[in-house]
């Protein structure tokens, strides 16, 4: 008998999170922060508005990791400079 194969999908196969999809939604839900506290709704503003704020950071977080990565990676493959 035959092993049963189980082909598991890479999570950016299936449109997974990239670092401008979190910036468009920080953007989102900023927007609807501004929305929900111009019409009232200020717990709700102040829900979206700290969605927001967390997945900016997250956002910058992600962009400095990467440039520290890629000036370190970019380095060690092209060699010291003379």
């Amino acid at each position: 008998m035959g092993q049963a194969r189980v082909v598991v999908p890479s999570f950016a196969a299936v449109g997974g999170l990239g670092e401008n999809d979190m910036l468009k939604w920080a953007l989102i839900f900023a927007v609807v922060a501004l929305i929900a506290g111009g019409l009232g709704f200020y717990g709700i503003a102040g829900a979206a508005a700290g969605i927001a704020k967390f997945l900016f950071f997250l956002f910058l977080a992600a962009c400095a990791v990467f440039a520290i990565l890629g000036f370190t990676v970019a380095r060690k493959i092209s060699g010291p400079r003379s």
